[in-house]
């Protein structure tokens, strides 16, 4: 829902954005299309919502003794933060569970059951266009992953509006510092954490983990044990999970506004909003700042990453598929062949909401 009242929102700064009535009709008639696809979509995925919605509460509550667990149970809006939404949900595996294993080598000290040195753990992060999410629409991957072995924390952050990018950054990175003090209170291994984002939420851990790079090559060495306390006391935390994976991650701002461009999305997205403006999407993006921290141990100019770090398979997956700079193969939208009269009807509406809530703010004038 936060994410379609953005939308209208964005919608409104367009609008204004046209010179006249002309114009702002065909840029209406145009965002009530787009959005009447996003909601068929949306409309398309409530029965999936719902079984996630279930298993999420169908889960027996964690109650702390990990031996004698026989089934998955989740520990609910367990709190890392400050903010209202820096709580993760925790899904503990039975005891009985096997540690699984990656590319034949056991996640854990054994191939049995779960050792003293705990049970690998996976920090997931959610995304939704910086603006929406909600940890129990994953409960049914976490609770595979939990089935299969892994203590699985899924958490929340702060949203857009109530946050820019660069606050969601620091409310993750305060989630693995959590993760990291806590997991073993449910039966986890510190030493084994993997941090997983999709989209929006991959942005954020790879972020999180560039900020904590460049920390720990800022801290400069120390001389003698008192000072070292001192710096101990007062730094920053710069450890690491043991592995990331990025799913669908948004690592160029930059380039990922251009596609949106192209599809005429750039003002009902977030994204550009959340960020700050285009003056900050370099600074908030992964691969950017890795491109000019390549191109300063080099010495070379050059800060693109497709440059810097040759063919990259994400990228000339993006190229074969028309979504790379410059060029964008998208087609028309086929939701209206789908389904041609629910897709009308929420044309319809949509254009009703959009044209009292403009008229309203006075983006049209009576004359």
């Amino acid at each position: 829902m936060g994410q379609f009242l953005e939308a209208f929102k964005g919608a409104q700064i367009e609008l204004q954005q046209c010179p006249g009535n002309r114009e702002r009709i065909f840029t209406l008639l145009r965002i009530t299309r787009l959005l009447a696809s996003e909601t068929l979509g949306a409309l398309s995925m409530v029965p999936f919502g719902w079984r996630a919605l279930q298993a999420h509460r169908a889960l027996e509550s964690y109650s702390g003794q990990r031996d004698k667990l026989l089934s998955v149970s989740i520990a609910r809006d367990v709190r890392y933060g400050a903010m209202p939404r820096n709580v993760m949900d925790i899904y503990v595996p039975a005891s009985t569970a096997h540690i699984p294993e990656i590319d034949g080598s056991p996640l854990s000290d054994d191939t049995g059951l779960a050792s003293a040195s705990g049970r690998p753990v996976a920090l997931f992060c959610h995304g939704g266009v910086w603006c929406s999410g909600e940890k129990w629409h994953y409960a049914p991957i976490a609770t595979r992953l939990a089935q299969q072995g892994i203590l699985t924390c899924v958490l929340q952050y702060s949203l857009y509006p109530e946050a820019r990018a660069q606050d969601m950054v620091a409310e993750v990175s305060s989630a693995l510092s959590w993760t990291l003090d806590n997991i073993t209170q449910y039966g986890g291994n510190p030493s084994k954490v993997t941090a997983l984002g999709h989209s929006a939420g991959a942005q954020l851990l790879a972020m999180v983990l560039i900020h904590r790079a460049r920390q720990a090559s800022q801290q400069s060495p120390t001389k003698g044990r008192r000072k070292a306390a001192a710096q101990t006391a007062a730094a920053p935390d710069c450890r690491m999970p043991a592995r990331f994976i990025g799913m669908a991650g948004v690592y160029d701002i930059g380039k990922h506004y251009e596609y949106e461009a192209a599809r005429g999305v750039q003002y009902l997205s977030t994204m550009e909003r959340a960020m700050g403006g285009a003056a900050r999407f370099a600074s908030q993006s992964p691969a950017a700042i890795l491109a000019r921290a390549a191109a300063r141990s080099s010495g070379q100019k050059t800060s693109e990453p497709a440059e810097r770090f040759g063919r990259l398979h994400g990228e000339a997956l993006a190229e074969r598929v028309g979504f790379h700079r410059g060029g964008f193969a998208l087609g028309p939208s086929t939701a209206h062949a789908k389904a041609p009269m629910l897709f009308y009807t929420c044309s319809f509406t949509i254009s009703l909401a959009l044209l009292s809530v403009l008229m309203i703010n006075g983006v049209f004038p009576d004359s």
